[in-house]
């Protein structure tokens, strides 16, 4: 049986960020479903639209094996982007998909109203931007580097005397699945919402949880961005737009009825001014991803505890107004990393559970701040009155 010191669950940006600073003292496991780039070319076909009226989870729905099938709208927020500037990463011009968007706009379909507000988010592609990540872990300063598991799946782990004893499924090229082993001190969940990780050593933390849906059109269409609120199909917020000639409409619902509430918000934003043809194309055929997305309430963070440490999304680090979760996954990732960097080996578990609590405090204290904000998103009446005042939103020529 192989034996790590660290292994990390998940390369999304809290998970390779973690993977790449701790490769330089650490040896580290890391396991992720996405395939890797060499395994990838033999195994992608070029990608088609979804079976007509296919259900999200289903056989006939999703993307060509091995990309990123997360409902990401794929912007770059400001917070993300000096999180990336703070490590020293610039993103090549390859991720950036066209076109760039430097507004939003917002309509609320109950009261009619819409405006346009600036925005600062750059428009990306997901996949591209995680495999981009991924690619930078390198081989650490031992030259060695780390053992990244690409095309896995994690299936479980067990606690044992000196640590842990992690199990997951490896996908050779062309042969059946192969199952492996391997023994590690510590544990790292970085796999999102739904983070297999804290469901098997937190299965009592709970939290605000909505089922994002978002569809994909081949038709082209005006460069925009759009938010559209309407209480009779979801508490949170829906989005719509423009990403290499292609145009997205997706949102976050309640879990029960989540994919009715959406085809509710299909119908609704066809009918809209400036929508036309959305009933149409999703009948002809269209991509339709789905995930589980987390919303939490102020301070409510699950960072771990006894060994397993939660980064990104796993520990509930999302924005509750926006859902936006790249920034405190890269933020989460490096704080992470630098406390077991200056750690010795000998320091307990408790002690470094600690040190992470406390340097998480500043991204709780963001989210709270947005916590505070969400009001004047989300009740209708504040939300009513923002827009009706007209304040911070850009005038139209």
């Amino acid at each position: 049986m192989e034996s790590y010191d660290i292994a990390v669950i998940g390369l999304g940006p809290a998970g390779s960020t973690l993977t790449r600073l701790l490769s330089s003292r650490y040896s580290v496991l890391a396991i992720d479903k996405k395939i890797d780039k060499k395994i990838a070319e033999k195994t992608e076909r070029p990608e088609q639209p979804n079976k007509p009226g296919a259900r999200p989870g289903s056989a006939d729905c999703g993307p060509r094996p091995g990309s990123f099938s997360k409902p990401c709208g794929g912007l770059l927020a400001p917070a993300a982007q000096k999180a990336l500037a703070a490590q020293g990463l610039h993103p090549p011009l390859e991720l950036f998909a066209d076109p760039q968007i430097f507004s939003v706009r917002t309509i609320d379909l109950t009261n009619g109203l819409s405006r346009q507000y600036p925005r600062s988010y750059l428009n990306m592609d997901r996949d591209k931007f995680d495999r981009w990540l991924i690619s930078l872990i390198g081989n650490g300063a031992t030259g060695s580097g780390p053992t990244v598991a690409a095309g896995a799946e994690f299936l479980g782990a067990e606690r044992g005397n000196e640590g842990f004893t992690v199990s997951y499924a490896a996908f050779p090229p062309e042969s059946p699945p192969i199952r492996k082993e391997a023994t590690v001190r510590f544990l790292i969940g970085a796999d999102g919402a739904a983070s297999r990780v804290r469901r098997l050593f937190f299965p009592r933390f709970r939290t605000r949880t909505y089922t994002a849906i978002q569809e994909w059109y081949a038709e082209p269409t005006e460069g925009l961005y759009v938010c559209f609120f309407d209480p009779e199909l979801t508490d949170s917020y829906a989005w719509a737009l423009s990403k290499n000639g292609s145009f997205i409409l997706g949102g976050a619902f309640p879990q029960r009825n989540a994919w009715a509430a959406f085809k509710k918000l299909r119908e609704k934003v066809s009918a809209y001014p400036g929508f036309p043809g959305l009933q149409a194309a999703s009948a002809r055929g269209s991509r339709v991803e789905a995930c589980q997305v987390l919303r939490p309430f102020p301070f409510q963070l699950c960072p771990g505890g006894g060994g397993v440490f939660l980064a990104g999304e796993a520990a509930a680090l999302v924005s509750p107004s926006s859902l936006e979760g790249i920034s405190s996954a890269l933020e989460s990732g490096r704080r992470l990393a630098a406390v077991l960097l200056r750690a010795g080996r000998d320091t307990k578990p408790a002690a470094l559970h600690r040190s992470y609590s406390r340097a998480l405090f500043p991204l709780a204290a963001r989210l709270f701040v947005k916590n505070l904000r969400s009001p004047f998103m989300y009740q209708r009446l504040l939300r009513f009155l923002v827009m009706k005042s007209g304040v911070t939103a850009l005038k139209m020529w």
